[in-house]
């Protein structure tokens, strides 16, 4: 009789330990190793992409902002979004132009102006006058262009600034390419991260919020709100291209950052294209 309790004890202790385990790598799962991971993403270091970005080339990264007017009795109030981001690609007879994500303007109406903040703008916080006056030095950018289906939009603007262009890759970067982005994330201004391609597979995405799907690229390098419209980069050798620009990202049941989400350079190229395809056709 004693020993049969004696060995339920130990049967009970053993089911207590492996469950114990079986907790603990649950929890391991679900809250640790997801942390780390979007952590090691938000703090990854490439220093030969790093060092490739330096100089000209990153005054072609863009912030898009959004200004909105509204009159209340006989005053009008103005108000500024945190802004997403973007990247030029062509200049044209004193004519910049730039890509970012469609639904990044998609919600403007004839109360809204989108301001284009450059690279080497001093940040708000930097920035000793007023609101009005801080915003007052950025150029208004016009939509050119857009595609709800590759959720991508051309925006020209002009700049008294001399800012740099960046090409678009001739064809998709492969699986675990390095690549790098330039995006102004959760309020940041134009912060370096750093991953690879995921998948050389094409996935259908969708934010959930209504958009139409979009065929992309997933890839590692860190993106969040704000990053909308920014470009992906890779190196043919020295030469830094584009190839691909965010539209959106996955995360976990906590929100934590799981995969960026691009389109492809090739389907850049296609929008491009149509884009100015439409522009000959005659009135």
């Amino acid at each position: 009789m004693s020993n049969r309790k004696d060995n339920s004890k130990l049967y009970l202790k053993i089911l207590l330990i492996f469950t114990l385990i079986i907790a603990a790598l649950i929890t391991s799962v679900l809250f640790i190793f997801p942390t780390l991971y979007e952590n090691e993403c938000k703090t990854r270091i490439n220093e030969d992409l790093e060092e490739k970005l330096k100089g000209g080339i990153l005054t072609s990264n863009i912030r898009v902002i959004q200004r909105k007017s509204k009159i209340i009795g006989d005053t009008e109030e103005l108000t500024f979004s945190a802004g997403a981001s973007g990247v030029i690609f062509e200049k044209n007879a004193g004519v910049y132009y730039a890509l970012t994500a469609y639904h990044v303007v998609s919600d403007g109406d004839e109360n809204t102006k989108f301001l284009i903040q450059p690279y080497t703008a001093p940040s708000f916080s930097e920035y000793t006058d007023t609101v009005l006056e801080y915003y007052k030095q950025f150029p208004a950018a016009k939509v050119e262009y857009y595609s709800k289906e590759y959720d991508l939009s051309v925006l020209s603007f002009h700049s008294a600034q001399k800012l740099e262009t960046v090409n678009i890759a001739e064809k998709n970067a492969e699986k675990d390419a390095e690549i790098a982005v330039i995006s102004n994330p959760e309020g940041k201004s134009f912060v370096h991260t750093f991953g690879s391609i995921l998948s050389n597979d094409m996935t259908c995405f969708s934010d959930g919020g209504g958009a139409e799907s979009s065929y992309v690229i997933k890839h590692s390098t860190y993106i969040a709100p704000g990053s909308s419209g920014s470009a992906v980069l890779s190196f043919n050798g020295e030469n830094v291209e584009t190839v691909g620009i965010n539209i959106g990202g996955g995360t976990d049941f906590m929100g934590r950052f799981s995969y960026g989400a691009m389109i492809p350079c090739q389907q850049i190229k296609q929008f491009l294209y149509e884009w100015k395809w439409e522009k000959a056709l005659p009135n």
